[in-house]
Formats: structure tokens, sequence, C-alpha cells
């Protein structure tokens, strides 16, 4: 059906990467986790050059991209174009005072900006990988590290007792 659309794709050297990235006004992930528990890595790809971004709603995605604060989250293709539309239309025209995601003081603010401005502002502000490691997994996976395993012996004794 797309018989005027062309699509090529290219290999980036790991430098171009983040300089493509951070040419888009906004990035799109149809992500979902089998498991539940795994997170986009492209969604941080694109945290990281301060894109914001629409992506596929599953269990535990909120751990990265909360709707109206960072990005927006969609269940449905309708629901991705909508976004699409409104963010990319709000670039043009600023944000209105009736956006409720928006704080109070940058809707009193005379000059009016994008909800995607918004959002870059939003990641710019969230901790990165370090930050986010040392105040949340570090201790907990230094300590499990460094707790002696207990090793429950008496099913061994009790199949050596029969084997004898």
């Amino acid at each position: 059906r797309l018989t005027h659309i062309s699509i090529f794709t290219m290999w980036l050297t790991p430098s171009d990467y983040p300089k493509l990235l951070g040419c888009a006004d906004l990035g799109i992930s149809l992500h979902t986790s089998t498991s539940g528990i795994d997170l986009p890595m492209k969604v941080l790809d694109m945290f990281g050059c301060e894109v914001p971004v629409c992506a596929k709603k599953f269990d535990c995605l909120e751990e990265l991209v909360v709707d109206g604060v960072n990005g927006r989250v969609f269940d449905t293709s309708d629901q991705l174009a909508d976004q699409m539309f409104q963010l990319l239309l709000s670039q043009n025209g600023g944000i209105s005072s009736s956006n409720e995601n928006v704080s109070k003081s940058e809707m009193n603010n005379s000059e009016k900006i994008s909800m995607l401005e918004c959002y870059r502002k939003n990641i710019h502000g969230m901790a990165r990988w370090r930050e986010n490691w040392n105040e949340c997994a570090k201790q907990v996976i230094w300590t499990a590290a460094s707790t002696p395993l207990s090793v429950d012996t008496t099913k061994d004794e009790e199949s050596d007792k029969k084997e004898n």
C-alpha cells in the first residue's frame, strides 16, 4: 500500500547514533515486554539525547516513561496518532493553559512553550543511569553479594543414608 514511500536503513557509527537521535523532535517506541519486567533500551537512548517519546503501554513502562511528564503512553494506534498530532502541532503554537501536565510556573510564563519542550526539560532533570544505580540498586546488590549463602545439607545427608 505504500507505493510512494521508500525506507532506507543505514549503519551508524557509535558516535553518529546520538547525533541522529538528537535531531528528532519525537521518538516512538513500539516495544512490549513479554516478561513484564524489561524496559526498552531505545527509550533510554532517546532520553539520553533529550528526545521525548510516545511509548506502547505495558506493565513496568511507568518506571521509565511517565505519561504527560517525559513523554506519552498509548494503547492503540489511534491514541498514538492523536498524541503525535497533538505534540508535533504544539511545537508551532505552544501550549495552552488548559494543559494539566504543564507546571503552573510554565503556564504563567508569558512565552508559550511546546509540550515537547516541557518533556525535554523533564528528561533533562531525570537521574542518569549511574545516579539511579547508586540510589536504587547498588546497596541491594552489594548486600546480597556479601551475604554468605546458606546451604541446606540435610537433603544430601538423607540421600547419603539411603544409599548406604
